[in-house]
């Protein structure tokens, strides 16, 4: 037992045992994954950055496009933020991309181009914090380290505890100790992958298999019957309801995009404060569409607000000209979003132009219809406004990034007969 954790908890004083157990399992049931299939440590560490709050399932076509524009840290780092935020587009948690290319660009100016060899190095990059590094220099260079995320976590308690009422006394530091015991000397990356595999697999929060795990003769809260019991079930915070509208104002094949950081543009009436009224921190770097503020639902109705309330703005923006003045936007529909906690209702408006001013768009091509239909568009937006002003941009093209939100209403508008 080791005299640093409580009695009740102790470590295994024959760790080889579970081992063992794990990697057999792990070596033959291990899932199919590009960047396993193609190791490199920087794929390995691109996956990481991705696989953080985001399923196997959506990451793995976001990693191989991503390789594929980006195979390297030089490719990356001499990227414009623009082209890294359309490539993750979709992915969420944007501050993720932003993060990366920042590390990439400090690999690059800072380290010659050559990746961390140590813990240590990637702990100092933007966005790497102890699991991210413990992952990196485990999987892609060999090293014995641990890498905790959530699922090695609730694997790890389920080993130690066989009472509930003695969690209070297993702290963070003690699962770092613990896990940092267990890693395979020999095969340390395959360890805290097969760690993570059984917990996203096998050994779940919810309905965890514990008839298939292979370390069940080992697991404390198996052989105790308190399995779901252990880690207690965390408290999920309320999601805040919202209500949102969005505008795209089309003229031919394009539409009137605003640049990142503009914010919301309307305020309709007789509106309640805003839920929330900076939202760069979800958005930042991306392109979007004239919006309402963030507003609380309305008691009275679950309707959108009526077109005229873009009027002001329309018929006021320096970058928007046009001849129909008199019309309104129509409400074309709406849809629910979810970003973080935040539950929104999106209204989503259109107002088609006979004639518009275009700010540097010669370049632009248009689409057809399609194409246009076929929610391609979605996927960026064209480098024509190094001014960054708002301006009509013609779809698809390879840079300029939207949100899945913004993505939504496209389509939707795209899909609309109204």
């Amino acid at each position: 037992m080791n005299p640093e954790l409580p009695p009740a908890i102790s470590l295994s004083d024959q760790p080889e045992k579970y081992r063992r157990l794990l990697l057999a399992w792990f070596d033959g049931n291990k899932r199919q994954l590009p960047w396993r299939g193609r190791r490199t440590l920087y794929g390995t560490w691109i996956s990481e950055m991705m696989l953080q709050q985001t399923t196997v399932k959506v990451v793995i076509p976001y990693w191989e496009k991503f390789l594929t524009a980006f195979p390297d840290v030089k490719t990356l780092a001499a990227a414009d933020l623009a082209e890294v935020l359309s490539l993750w587009s979709g992915l969420g948690f944007y501050r993720r991309a932003r993060q990366l290319h920042e590390a990439a660009r400090i690999v690059v100016d800072q380290m010659d181009g050559e990746l961390p060899r140590e813990v240590e190095g990637w702990s100092a990059l933007p966005g790497i914090g102890p699991y991210a590094s413990g992952a990196v220099a485990s999987i892609g260079l060999g090293l014995r380290v641990p890498a905790l995320d959530a699922n090695a976590r609730r694997v790890f308690s389920r080993w130690l505890i066989d009472d509930p009422n003695s969690l209070a006394d297993l702290k963070p530091a003690h699962l770092d100790q613990v896990a940092a015991h267990l890693v395979d000397d020999e095969r340390p990356g395959d360890w805290n992958e097969a760690v993570m595999e059984l917990g996203a697999l096998v050994c779940r929060a919810a309905d965890p298999r514990c008839s298939t795990c292979p370390v069940r003769p080992l697991c404390r809260a198996h052989l105790a019957g308190v399995v779901d019991r252990v880690p207690p079930a965390k408290t999920v915070s309320s999601s805040i309801k919202v209500r949102l509208g969005l505008l795209v104002i089309q003229w031919r094949d394009q539409v009137f995009l605003l640049p990142p950081a503009s914010g919301p543009v309307v305020i309709p009436p007789d509106s309640n404060p805003p839920v929330r009224e900076d939202i760069s921190g979800l958005h930042g770097g991306l392109w979007g569409l004239p919006s309402t503020s963030w507003l609380p639902p309305s008691g009275k109705s679950t309707s959108g607000w009526p077109g005229h309330i873009w009027r002001s703005w329309m018929t006021g923006h320096p970058d928007l000209e046009y001849s129909d003045v008199e019309e309104d936007p129509v409400l074309l529909g709406s849809f629910r979003h979810a970003i973080t906690r935040y539950r929104l209702m999106v209204y989503v408006y259109r107002l088609r132009l006979a004639e518009a001013r275009t700010h540097g768009c010669e370049n632009a091509v248009d689409v057809s219809k399609p194409q246009f239909q076929s929610g391609e568009f979605a996927k960026s937006i064209p480098p024509v406004l190094n001014s960054m002003r708002a301006g009509f941009l013609s779809i698809p093209s390879p840079n300029h990034p939207i949100s899945n939100l913004v993505a939504k209403s496209l389509r939707l508008a795209a899909n609309s007969s109204v």
